[in-house]
């Protein structure tokens, strides 16, 4: 399947785990949304079928996405307001390079870019090992997994079954 398929997948289930996460843990004063936004524009959504297909398998449509030329970032920006949190890919791209500095968390299974040095420790979850030039995961989606089943104290056992239910 192809990149912005996946990169749409780990960036919803992304956002659904950190949301439900937050809203368990933090004070209603000090949650934020969590929103995923495609990284593609509007326009060209329509050419991946193959993600419009997965979509309505759980009843939603290509239009209940948010792309990237939709949400006035410049202006949530300015306000002090926007964290972006990088899924399937550790950089940004150039047209959101301006906003580098917005960049809290990294989760992906590419080769490490090196950039955004100050997303360290477990928010920098980018499974690839550099010596072998081979990512540790198939997907990002599998360390989403792996994190969900932390939160939830999943067992290694089931987190296991779940791993061979997925292959």
């Amino acid at each position: 399947l192809g990149d912005v398929y996946k990169r749409q997948v780990s960036s919803i289930c992304y956002a659904y785990l950190k949301a439900h996460y937050n809203n368990n843990s933090m004070s209603d004063a000090a949650a934020s949304a969590i929103i995923p936004i495609a990284s593609i524009s509007r326009s060209n959504l329509h050419f991946r079928r193959e993600l419009d297909v997965l979509l309505k398998t759980i009843d939603l449509e290509l239009n209940d996405l948010l792309c990237v030329d939709e949400v006035p970032l410049s202006r949530i920006h300015d306000n002090n307001k926007l964290s972006l949190i990088l899924t399937d890919h550790n950089k940004l791209s150039s047209v959101l390079s301006p906003f580098s500095s917005c960049v809290i968390e990294i989760v992906d299974h590419h080769v490490d870019s090196n950039q955004y040095s100050w997303v360290t420790g477990m928010l920098r979850d980018i499974a690839f090992d550099s010596i072998t030039s081979k990512a540790l995961v198939g997907s990002t989606c599998t360390l989403i997994a792996e994190k969900y089943f932390q939160l939830n104290n999943c067992d290694s056992a089931l987190s296991a079954e779940l791993s061979l239910i997925h292959i």
